[in-house]
C-alpha cells in the first residue's frame, strides 16, 4: 500500500496539568506526534472558550474520528485518578466504563511519563494499571519507545511498512536502519536551547547507533542482473542519510558549550575500527569502497562544520591528533588516513565509458547544494596543503588527494579563508597551529615549497591549484 493510500491517524492526549515542565513535555510529545503525521487533539490547542470541557473530554473518548487516546501516566495524573479528584477524576470517570466496556481496549494507550525516583515505580492510576504501557519516562529508552507508540498508533507492527500520508519514509520504508539516527538528530534539535546538558549523552547514543546502521550497507553479492561497481554504487546513494544526520548532529553539538572535543578523534577511530570488522570476509578488493568513500565524507563534512563555527582550536587538534587504528596495527597515524582511494567508482567510470575526470568527485558534488560544494572543495584543498606543509604528517608521499578540486573555479578564485587570514601576524600566532610550524621564517620555505601537484592525469585536467591563489610565502605575518 503506498502513503497516499494511508488515513491520517488521530490521537487525544489526556493529562494533568501537575507542573509547567509536566505540561511543556506533554506539548513536545504532540509536536513530535504532529511531525510524524499523527493528527494531535490537545486541549490547550482545541479546547476553545466557552466549550464545557468535560463535554469535549466525553466526546474524544466516544468519537470514531479518533483512533487513540493517550492518557499521559505521571504522578499528578495518577493521584488525581485514584482520588477521582478535579478535572482528571472526572475524565477517569469518563474512561473506566469505556475501557472496560465494549470499545476497543487497543484505542487507549497508557504512556508512563515519570517514575518515582526512590523505587522507580511508574505512576499508573488503578484503572488502568493491568494494561500494556508505553515507557518514555528514560531519556535511554526514549527513542526506542517513541518508534513503539508511533507504530502502535498506525498499526505498523513490523519494521517494513508501506508508506502513509505525512508519515516519515522511515517509519514503513526503511532501506537503511536510519530511524534510530534520525531520533536522535530530531532530539536533539527540540533540546538544544532547552536542555543542552542532555547533549552529552544523545552524541554517544548516536555514535553507536551509527556504527550499528554500517551493517545496512555492508557489500552484498550481486546477482546476475548486477555487477559489483552498481551495488556499491547503490550502497554510497544510500550511505547519504546517513551523511545527513551526521553532518546534522556535528552542527548541533558544536552549537553547545563546555562539550569534549575528543568525541571527534574517538568516533573517526571508532568508525574506522568498526568497518575493518566487516573486513574478515573479504571476496572483492573493492567490496570496502562505500566505506572508504563515507569515511573521506565524513571527515570533509567535520572540519566543514567546525570552521563553519569558528572553532580552529579544534580543526588544528584534529589535523596535529595522533590515531589509533586496529588495521594500523594501534600504531599512530594522521588525519590522512581517512582519505583512501576508491577504486569502484573509477572501474564503473570505466565499464560505463562515462569520460569523467573523476566519478568520485561528480557523486560528491550531487549530495551538496552549490555554496556546499565550494565549501566541500576548499576544506579537501586545505588538507592537502596542510598535508603537504605541517610536518608532523608522516611520510613523503601521504598527503591528502584533493579529488574536487578540479571543480574549483580557477577563473576567478576566491581565497580559501583560514589560509587567507595568515596574512595577519596576531592570528598566526594565535591559530596557526594547524600547519605544524611556530616558525615563520620556516614556514614561509615551506609555503614556497607546496607546489600544486600534476592531480589527474588525461581528459584535459589541470593541475591541483597553488597555494598562492590564497596566501603566499610573503604575505605570512605581513599585517598586524
Amino acid at each position: 500500500m503506498k502513503k497516499a493510500d494511508k488515513e491520517i491517524k488521530k490521537v487525544f492526549i489526556s493529562y494533568s496539568w501537575t507542573t509547567e515542565d509536566h505540561k511543556r513535555w506533554v506539548r513536545e510529545l504532540a509536536e513530535n506526534l504532529l511531525a510524524n503525521g499523527v493528527d494531535v487533539v490537545l486541549d490547550v490547542w482545541n479546547l476553545k472558550p466557552g466549550q464545557e470541557k468535560y463535554a469535549f473530554m466525553e466526546s474524544m473518548v466516544t468519537s470514531k474520528g479518533i483512533d487513540k487516546v493517550l492518557i499521559i501516566c505521571d504522578r499528578g495524573y495518577k493521584e488525581k485518578a485514584d482520588d477521582r479528584t478535579g478535572g482528571v477524576g472526572t475524565e477517569t470517570q469518563i474512561l473506566t466504563p469505556k475501557i472496560y466496556g465494549d470499545v476497543s481496549q487497543e484505542k487507549f494507550i497508557p504512556i508512563v511519563s515519570e517514575r518515582n525516583e526512590e523505587t522507580n515505580e511508574e505512576y499508573v492510576p488503578t484503572f488502568i494499571e493491568s494494561r500494556v504501557y508505553i515507557d518514555l519516562s528514560s531519556p535511554s529508552s526514549f527513542d526506542e519507545n517513541y518508534e513503539q507508540l508511533l507504530r502502535t498508533i498506525y498499526e505498523a507492527p513490523s519494521l517494513t511498512k508501506p508508506k502513509i500520508g505525512a508519515t516519515p519514509t522511515w517509519l514503513f520504508e526503511e532501506p537503511l536502519e536510519h530511524f534510530a539516527t534520525s531520533r536522535i538528530v530530531s532530539q536533539m534539535e527540540k533540546i538544544i536551547d532547552v536542555h543542552p546538558d542532555r547533549m552529552k549523552f544523545l552524541i554517544l547514543q548516536f555514535k553507536d547507533e551509527f556504527l550499528n546502521s554500517l551493517s545496512k550497507i555492508e557489500f552484498q553479492e550481486p546477482n546476475d542482473d548486477n555487477t559489483r561497481d552498481d551495488v556499491l554504487m547503490s550502497m554510497i546513494d544510500k550511505s547519504l542519510l546517513l551523511k545527513n544526520d551526521y553532518a546534522k548532529v556535528v552542527s548541533y553539538y558544536l552549537q553547545v558549550e563546555d562539550q569534549n572535543d575528543d568525541f571527534f578523534v574517538e568516533f573517526f577511530e571508532d568508525l574506522v575500527d568498526h568497518i575493518s570488522g566487516f573486513e574478515k570476509k573479504v571476496y572483492y578488493q573493492t567490496q570496502f569502497d562505500q566505506y572508504k568513500f563515507l569515511v573521506h565524507e565524513l571527515f570533509v563534512v567535520t572540519m566543514m562544520t567546525i570552521l563553519k563555527y569558528g572553532r580552529i582550536n579544534l580543526f588544528s587538534k584534529l589535523i596535529n591528533q595522533d590515531y589509533f587504528l586496529r588495521k594500523n596495527r594501534n600504531q599512530a597515524t594522521d588525519f590522512v588516513v581517512f582519505r583512501d582511494y576508491v577504486q569502484i567508482l573509477d572501474e564503473r567510470n570505466t565499464r560505463l565509458g562515462l569520460k569523467r575526470v573523476s566519478l568520485h568527485a561528480d557523486t560528491l558534488k550531487n549530495r551538496y547544494s552549490e555554496r556546499e560544494f565550494e565549501e566541500f572543495i576548499d576544506v579537501e584543498l586545505l588538507l592537502y596543503y596542510i598535508s603537504k606543509i605541517n610536518p608532523n604528517i608522516r611520510g613523503e608521499f601521504n598527503y591528502w588527494f584533493p579529488v574536487t578540486y578540479f571543480y574549483k573555479d580557477m577563473f576567478n578564485p576566491k581565497p580559501i579563508k583560514l589560509l587567507n587570514k595568515l596574512k595577519s601576524k596576531s592570528f598566526f600566532e594565535e591559530n596557526g597551529s594547524f600547519l605544524g610550524i611556530s616558525d615563520k621564517a620556516k614556514l614561509r620555505n615551506a609555503i614556497r615549497g607546496c607546489k600544486g601537484e600534476a592531480g589527474y592525469g588525461g581528459g584535459g585536467s589541470r593541475r591541483i591549484p597553488e597555494i598562492d591563489i590564497s596566501i603566499t610565502a610573503d604575505e605570512l605575518c605581513s599585517r598586524p
